[in-house]
């Protein structure tokens, strides 16, 4: 028999219509994450709190095969994560585990080519009014577009930044006023399915902005962040593999 820690690297818990809950099996123990109460995103965020370790036999509803296995509720704005009570760090076959999960987390928006003209091929195009990311592919002529989701209002932006660094399984860092904002949210936390960035990060220029991944799919397609660009983590982490450090992105 297949091991059930093989099987599910994430399992969703669904005890009521109104509240979903997220069991995640890391560093040797299953930890229940609850269902999303209030989220924000930017350095992007939520409100939950990991509780106790928990065993496979606790869960109520196992289904391996939802391609979003992870995400937390189905309407909610945001993920729900915790706030750093859970150990840190991450060994190679948990990143394993991880990161198959995160190839199947696909966008409720599917990646298609259209005529695409005006731009350098590998430039990066955002339109923040259709929330989609186009990459100029090399004809010059045509784009491979992504459903994102951006800036809700107050929190968006228009420029053209470079991408200056990009990280698998990025590590969170909330800024100063996101944490005045919301006091509850973690000083740090180490990358990996709870943690709100995803499972890759492209970052632009010196600002605090990045084009990212997500642990909430359903968000995809709507202004929900703090000004990030979030893409399913199927979708970030085909971006990634397919643009280098020094492109442009233009936001409009």
């Amino acid at each position: 028999m297949i091991s059930r820690r093989l099987l599910l690297a994430s399992l969703l818990v669904a005890p009521s219509a109104a509240r979903a809950d997220t069991l995640i099996y890391r560093f040797g123990q299953w930890y229940r994450i609850p269902g999303p109460v209030d989220a924000e995103d930017g350095g992007e965020t939520t409100s939950g709190r990991i509780r106790r370790p928990m065993t496979p036999d606790d869960a109520t509803t196992l289904d391996r095969d939802d391609r979003s296995t992870y995400d937390l509720s189905t309407d909610a704005p945001d993920a729900t994560a915790p706030r750093g009570d859970v150990a840190t760090g991450a060994d190679d076959a948990d990143r394993a585990r991880e990161e198959a999960v995160a190839r199947r987390s696909m966008s409720p928006i599917p990646r298609k080519v259209v005529r695409f003209e005006g731009y350098a091929p590998g430039t990066i195009v955002i339109s923040t009014a259709k929330k989609r990311l186009y990459l100029v592919l090399d004809d010059g002529v045509s784009a491979l577009v992504y459903a994102v989701g951006v800036g809700r209002e107050g929190f968006s932006w228009k420029g053209t930044e470079t991408i200056s660094a990009k990280r698998p399984w990025p590590d969170w860092t909330p800024p100063e006023e996101m944490r005045a904002r919301d006091p509850k949210l973690p000083v740090h936390m180490d990358g990996g399915l709870a943690n709100p960035l995803g499972a890759r990060a492209l970052y632009l220029g010196e600002t605090l902005y990045r084009i990212h991944g997500t642990n909430q799919p359903s968000s995809i397609g709507k202004s929900v962040s703090s000004g990030c660009i979030r893409l399913a983590n199927s979708d970030i982490i085909d971006l990634y593999e397919r643009v280098a450090v020094g492109a442009t992105v233009v936001v409009q």
